[in-house]
């Protein structure tokens, strides 16, 4: 930590910004997901690095993890929004593990004439995408300084 904060200090604030890290389920991750971590590259200086740690469970080939990526938009209450774009999956160099890097395109609206001029902020989705559960290893997604990222899990009970 003392050389981070030295390194801070020589490179200047910008650096400090590039490593902001957002993690979900903190206390939900074994020791062997958070040692994996050193694994995945700090993001880019308009990049965050969002981290998901998954409870081990039983049964993990019955689950899946959705995630999708969007982000906080002023909308009124008639029309449907929706934001293009695609997670794309990246192999980490010398690991073999997978990290998701967003890649948001333009949101479009459905463009209905509405009584009600309210604009409320809400979060607009953009893509999905489901992969397999596995609490040994975290999801790192990567996102533009703005998006923000939501996940689920799905599972299922009876084994095909």
């Amino acid at each position: 930590m003392k050389f981070l904060v030295i390194l801070m200090m020589v490179l200047g604030a910008q650096f400090a910004q590039a490593e902001i890290t957002t993690v979900f389920n903190s206390m939900a991750g074994t020791k062997e997901a958070k040692g994996y971590l050193k694994a995945f590259p700090m993001p880019e200086a308009d990049e965050v690095r969002n981290v998901i740690y998954l409870k081990p469970l039983k049964k993990e080939h019955m689950s899946k993890v959705e995630i999708m990526v969007g982000s906080m938009m002023k909308t009124d209450a008639c029309n449907h929004y929706h934001t293009y774009g695609e997670i794309e999956e990246v192999n980490v160099d010398g690991w073999g593990f997978t990290a998701y890097l967003s890649k948001l395109g333009m949101t479009t609206t459905t463009l209905m004439g509405c009584n009600d001029p309210t604009m409320t902020t809400r979060f607009v989705g953009g893509p999905v995408l489901t992969v397999r559960y596995n609490s040994r290893l975290p999801i790192v997604v990567y996102t533009k300084k703005g998006e923000v990222l939501k996940y689920r899990i799905w599972k299922t009970k009876k084994s095909f």
